[in-house]
């Protein structure tokens, strides 16, 4: 029964995808490329949730992700690529747009501003007698981090749109 579900489902995405393109934003991609002693870049599965249970929609329908080139090796994938572009990856329908931040630009997006603030509250961790108090350096965080790489965000996904 699951197989004749699963394949409905399938045809039913095919079906309303069919003259549609998916694309998916996140931070993380469904990929990373690493960048080997040698020089030469290897192409490791993306960690985390998102990309854990997103990532083999690719699979069955053309999948078009952007995400933040967050390693060297993706900088220099997207330094390399005019935009989208196809993973090598078999069986997969998988494009892939990197955005690319200045790495000051993505250290206040990242390091302080979502992953010690918002993380926690979107995953309902908030502890109200140990709230961080926001000072000058969260706010700058978010208004030059955070402002600014989701514009990136925002201005990629319109293009592929």
């Amino acid at each position: 029964m699951q197989n004749q579900a699963g394949g409905y489902l399938i045809e039913l995405c095919q079906e309303l995808l069919a003259e549609r393109r998916l694309i998916m934003t996140s931070n993380r991609g469904p990929v990373e490329y690493r960048v080997r002693l040698d020089g030469t870049l290897r192409l490791n599965r993306g960690s985390g949730g998102v990309v854990t249970a997103l990532s083999a929609i690719s699979k069955y329908i053309e999948l078009t992700w952007i995400a933040s080139a967050m390693v060297e090796g993706d900088r220099r994938v997207a330094a390399e690529q005019d935009g989208r572009f196809q993973v090598q990856l078999p069986g997969q329908k998988l494009y892939l747009r990197f955005v690319t931040s200045p790495r000051s630009v993505y250290h206040k997006y990242y390091n302080i501003f979502c992953n010690p603030l918002l993380w926690f509250l979107q995953h309902y961790m908030w502890n109200s007698p140990y709230t961080p108090n926001l000072d000058v350096k969260e706010l700058t965080a978010r208004e030059h981090g955070y402002v600014t790489v989701n514009r990136a965000f925002a201005e990629a996904t319109i293009a592929e749109a």
